[in-house]
């Protein structure tokens, strides 16, 4: 505690100096100059900070609660082999000519990757029912924990980026969730999140971030029909091959219940099939698909028609053994007597009848 008042006193009693400068050297910057002038580094490390006072203004000190120091008149360096400390601040000061502290202080970051990312869906048993669910992803020991950002992915795809709410310096373990619309198209997809720590502009560009493996959920969905829910009434002619068709998706796979005019096949099939279809089978059809998640129901309407192919051919072999006949008969009475003559013994007779004596000559 009192070296934190100290070192505030000192940082207080310089800004009340900050436009002074010295002698000759008016370039000269009046606060000690820091390199690097934020200090990150990992829990762990070691570090190396320097301080340089301009021209003969001062001989530099650093004011810090660990490691060491050492330098000459204008120079101090900061050593620290060992970076064991999270809330860490560091002065360097020095003392004008009019006796009055110079500081400048060094913001010092300590940071520590996650140990560990995964992620989850809340209340998961294996599977999942489409609709509203809550995506978890834990952060293990992360420090800064207030330069936590989370980010929430399907595939290649971010879904959502969140921050960190805290404030602390030292390591923390953090959980971030998401609500997330699961449908049918999300079953087996591949979600994750990743973790990074953001340590502003001066911190390292180039920190890693660490992700969590794939959770890909088994998505449960109720059938979903593949064919028209109200389909026309059908008209089908004696005879022909029936196929009423209320194929669907689902998760679990649906089951198939038909209800029908009569018995049958196919009764636990998509399809069913009746073939030849009959007077018999005229009526209503109901086709209910189910799994565990719910069911839907088709109706199908049949109306069995005469075939009227008999009855073509009946007429047409009528029309046929008609124009035969017809043919006979012309030939008969028509063709017959023009061309070869008749015969008639009613004729015969009346010619003879006709027959006169002729009177012999003497």
């Amino acid at each position: 505690m009192f070296s934190c008042i100290l070192l505030f006193a000192i940082y207080l009693m310089s800004s009340l100096h900050d436009l002074r400068v010295s002698g000759s050297d008016s370039h000269c910057s009046v606060k000690p100059v820091l390199t690097p002038s934020r200090l990150v580094l990992r829990y762990g490390d070691s570090a190396n900070v320097t301080c340089e006072v301009c021209g003969h203004q001062g001989t530099p000190k650093f004011e810090k609660s660990l490691g060491k120091v050492t330098g000459n008149n204008t120079t101090a360096v900061w050593i620290v082999d060992k970076m064991t400390e999270w809330d860490i601040t560091s002065i360097c000061y020095y003392e004008d000519k009019e006796g009055k502290l110079q500081a400048t202080i060094l913001p010092v970051v300590v940071y520590q990757l996650p140990e560990h990312v995964s992620i989850s869906f809340v209340e998961y048993n294996n599977t999942l029912e489409s609709g509203k669910h809550t995506l978890l992803c834990s952060v293990s020991d992360t420090a800064p924990a207030a330069d936590l950002v989370v980010t929430f992915y399907r595939g290649s795809i971010p879904l959502d980026q969140q921050n960190s709410t805290r404030t602390t310096k030292e390591p923390e373990s953090q959980s971030f969730t998401l609500s997330y619309n699961i449908t049918k198209e999300d079953n087996g997809a591949p979600f994750w999140c990743q973790a990074k720590l953001e340590l502003g502009h001066e911190g390292l560009q180039h920190l890693p971030v660490v992700r969590s493996g794939n959770i890909n959920p088994i998505v449960h969905y109720k059938p979903e029909l593949l064919v028209p829910a109200n389909p026309d009434p059908i008209k089908i002619t004696e005879g022909k091959s029936l196929h009423l068709n209320c194929s669907a998706d689902g998760n679990p796979a649906p089951l198939y219940t038909w209800e029908k005019p009569i018995d049958g096949s196919n009764s636990f099939a998509s399809v069913l099939t009746v073939d030849p279809v009959g007077f018999e089978h005229v009526g209503q059809y109901v086709c209910t698909v189910s799994n565990s998640v719910g069911s839907v129901k088709v109706k199908f309407n049949v109306d069995v028609q005469v075939d009227p192919t008999p009855f073509i051919i009946a007429a047409a072999v009528f029309f046929v053994v008609l124009m035969i006949v017809g043919g006979m008969m012309l030939y008969h009475f028509c063709y017959k007597p023009n061309r070869m003559g008749t015969y008639s013994l009613w004729n015969v007779l009346n010619l003879h009848k006709q027959h006169t004596a002729v009177p012999a000559k003497g």
